[in-house]
């Protein structure tokens, strides 16, 4: 029996560590690849490239106008974007440029891509990478998260069963909270790391991407390191009071 409880509080604890460390990257991975999240960031840097003149943009804006009224269509296309003339004629020629950044990301977002997602990773490289940034990969990782939370509820479930006293319970997965938190004081140097890989000027426009993500797996990382730290004192508290009742 011994040998078994043993043989459960290894495999149970191995498999919580794992499943909670995978939780948290797939936390932040579904944060990141979020609309709310990445439609600011993009539709800025966007904005930033178009370094056009106020008079291109007028004409820009006068050209678009027109083709509504005279194809007389609710949507036109430009350079594959579709348009809607209702929009245009709400908007200035000086929101043309966000009015457009906004129209390119929702256009990348919300492709359907007719593959799997093992399918759609071995994508070429660029479209790989526009597929990891659309609304059907945070889809997908949305699904994975709920998996994950299910599965690292199953191996707590076996944690704890296999062992023995509420102390040691509580002691066990204080130690494995703070064994997977503990990485929070590694993420600094490892974003510093990131961004230094990166040409200067493609680091520059990114940074608030990598930010966002490393931020995200920070502030969830202290939060377990320090539900660790409290368990871990509660089940040494409980402990030396059940020895001084004996």
């Amino acid at each position: 029996m011994s040998a078994l409880r043993n043989l459960g509080k290894a495999i149970g604890g191995f498999f919580f560590t794992t499943f909670l460390t995978l939780v948290i990257f797939m936390l932040a991975i579904a944060h990141f690849t979020a609309c709310s999240t990445l439609k600011p960031i993009f539709v800025n840097i966007l904005k930033q490239q178009m370094t056009t003149i106020p008079e291109q943009f007028n004409t820009t804006y006068t050209a678009l106008l027109y083709q509504c009224n005279i194809t007389r269509n609710e949507t036109i296309y430009i350079q594959s974007l579709e348009l809607k003339c209702s929009d245009i004629s709400s908007i200035t020629s000086s929101d043309l440029p966000e009015f457009l950044s906004n129209a390119t990301f929702d256009k990348i977002y919300f492709k359907k891509y007719d593959c799997s997602f093992i399918q759609c990773i071995q994508l070429p490289r660029q479209e790989k990478f526009l597929f990891f940034i659309s609304g059907q990969a945070n889809e997908f990782f949305e699904k994975i998260i709920i998996y994950l939370g299910v599965a690292t509820a199953l191996s707590l479930f076996i944690f704890v069963a296999a062992t023995e006293t509420w102390p040691g319970r509580f002691k066990a997965v204080g130690v494995s909270l703070i064994f997977t938190g503990i990485t929070y004081f590694l993420i600094s140097f490892v974003k510093v790391y990131a961004a230094q890989q990166l040409p200067q000027e493609i680091s520059t426009k990114v940074s608030p991407l990598i930010n966002q993500i490393f931020d995200s797996i920070s502030g969830n990382l202290l939060i377990i390191f320090i539900a660790g730290i409290i368990l871990t004192t509660i089940g040494i508290v409980l402990g030396y009071l059940a020895k001084k009742k004996k």
